[in-house]
Formats: C-alpha cells, sequence, structure tokens
C-alpha cells in the first residue's frame, strides 16, 4: 500500500508545538526511543556562532518549559545527526561542514568537551553515522556513487583524528539518499538504506538490506519524493521512515511512518524557518 501523508492546513501554531502525541516515539532526556529535535541558529542570549539544538518535550499537554536545548557545532553546518560515541551516554548531537581539507565532523567523540575530525570529500560524498558491527556505537560513514551503486566508506575510529577508512560496503541504487538505521530491529548492527524517487515518481520509496547485497530484503513507500528523509528509531528499536517539509507559515511538518498500521503514522510541526530537523535523536 502506498503511504503519502498530505499536506494539511495548518494554521496559526506556535513554531514549537506538538500536534500529535508520541506513542511509537518516545521523547527528551533520555526516554526510550527517539524524540523530535531541530536545529537552528543560536538565540540573543547566547551568540556564540553554534547551532542550537531543541528537543520536544516528552508528549502529553503543550509545555514549551519541557523542551530541552543545547549549544553543539557550527550554526551553518551542512548534515547533522545524533549518534554514540564509545564515551557517549546516549547520543549525542554531530555537526558536518564542508572544509577545505574535506569533511569537519564536531561532536562530543571522548567525552572531554568538543573535537573536530576530518573525514570524506564534500565534492563526491555524503556524510552519515551508523553502528556498522552492532557494538553500540557508530562509526563515521561516507556515501559515494560508484557505478550504478552506492559504496559506503567506513572510517577506522572516532577516538583519534587520524582519517583511515576500515572497510567499505556497496548498497543501493547511485543518487540516492543514506538513511541507516535498525530498519530489522534493535540488537543487530545498523542495516544500509537509501531512499529515492519511486520511478522517477512523486512518492519516495525506501529501501533496506545487507551490505554488499545490493538486494533489497525489505521497502516501504512513504512520503513525497521531495520532502527530506530523515530515520526515527521508535521505544520498540525498529527504525520507521520519517519526512519534514515546510508549510504554511515556514514551519516544519514532520511525518513518521508506523511499521504496520497507517493509522499509527505520526505528525508533528515542530521549529520555524530557520530550524532543521535532525532525525534519530533521543537528546
Amino acid at each position: 500500500m502506498v503511504r503519502v501523508n498530505q499536506v494539511i492546513a495548518l494554521g496559526a501554531v506556535l513554531a514549537l508545538s506538538l500536534l500529535t502525541a508520541q506513542t511509537a516515539l518516545a521523547g527528551a532526556a533520555g526516554a526510550g526511543g527517539d524524540s523530535f529535535t531541530v536545529v537552528g541558529p543560536g538565540t540573543a542570549a547566547s551568540p556564540s556562532g553554534l547551532g542550537l539544538w531543541t528537543t520536544s518535550p516528552t508528549g502529553g499537554p503543550q509545555n514549551l518549559g519541557e523542551y530541552t536545548n543545547q549549544l553543539s557545532g557550527p550554526e551553518e553546518a551542512d548534515y547533522r545527526f545524533c549518534a554514540s560515541w564509545p564515551a557517549g551516554d546516549g547520543t549525542v548531537p554531530v555537526s558536518v561542514k564542508a572544509g577545505p581539507a574535506g569533511w569537519l565532523w564536531f561532536s562530543n567523540f571522548n567525552g572531554t568537551g568538543g573535537q573536530t575530525i576530518i573525514f570524506g570529500n564534500p565534492a563526491v560524498d555524503t556524510p552519515t553515522v551508523m553502528d556498522t558491527d552492532g557494538d553500540g556505537t557508530d562509526e563515521i560513514v561516507v556515501v559515494r556513487d560508484e557505478s550504478t551503486w552506492r559504496k559506503w566508506i567506513v572510517r577506522n575510529t572516532v577516538e583519534s583524528p587520524v582519517s583511515n577508512a576500515a572497510s567499505s560496503f556497496t548498497f543501493g541504487p547511485a543518487g540516492s539518499t543514506p538513511v541507516p538505521g535498525a530498519w530489522a530491529g534493535e540488537g543487530e548492527a545498523d542495516k544500509p538504506a537509501v531512499t529515492k524517487a519511486l520511478g522517477g515518481g512523486p512518492i519516495k520509496v525506501w529501501l533496506y538490506g545487507e551490505p554488499d547485497s545490493n538486494v533489497a530484503t525489505g521497502t516501504f513507500n512513504f512520503g513525497k519524493a521531495e520532502w527530506n528523509a530523515h530515520a526515527y528509531t521508535g521505544s520498540d528499536g525498529v527504525t520507521r521512515p520519517g519526512t519534514a517539509h515546510r508549510v504554511g507559515l515556514g514551519n516544519n511538518v514532520i511525518d513518521v511512518a508506523a511499521t504496520d498500521d497507517p493509522a499509527d503514522d505520526k505528525r508533528v510541526l515542530m521549529g520555524g524557518a530557520v530550524r532543521t530537523p535532525v532525525g534519530n535523536c533521543n537528546l
């Protein structure tokens, strides 16, 4: 069944407000499952040039005082993720920005403060993070086109500034967007996954599978092709497709698919036009 969430009339609402209570997804402050997070420029009270990460409440009646905020990474990053590094307790913000020597990765890699790692070529590589070996720690990964496939290149460590590739594998058609996650459930390594327009049409198709198989073992059809793709992992440990787009006053509409019943799909409105949603976060 093709599932495409339609744009709804959202009206004049606060830039940070929940439209739908969360069940499959949890919330902030260490609750199980991912929460909704947006990143944008800092405020007048914190003019540091860092990105301001805002995470939604855990659910229930709207209370803006429940939102959590932290500053991390450059304000004008090209990509943002959440990742679990060796010294991390849960997930931490990751910002990636193009630099003259390669992709610059900004994060709290070793628990002592912000560090910077260089890995990947901004001209040909798309950055992402994933737990490639199932040890509970994410790796830095870049994905590039190689012939008709996407090649995933895994960095050796996040504990050293040395930028060496440790391994690589292929998965997904060239030109697709990487969205790795626990698509087969928790307790094992993340699965490589990609998303792209279905047959060049208006619907977004999601494909996941095993490294080097180049055969999808699971698929979803969810969202419009032009909407931004984000992965969200629920409290059951299963990753779900998510999309984000702007509507109305420039606010972000974030949709997350249920794993089976479309009636359980989630929709929230979060963050104004200067804020960008980030998937797979539990900050």
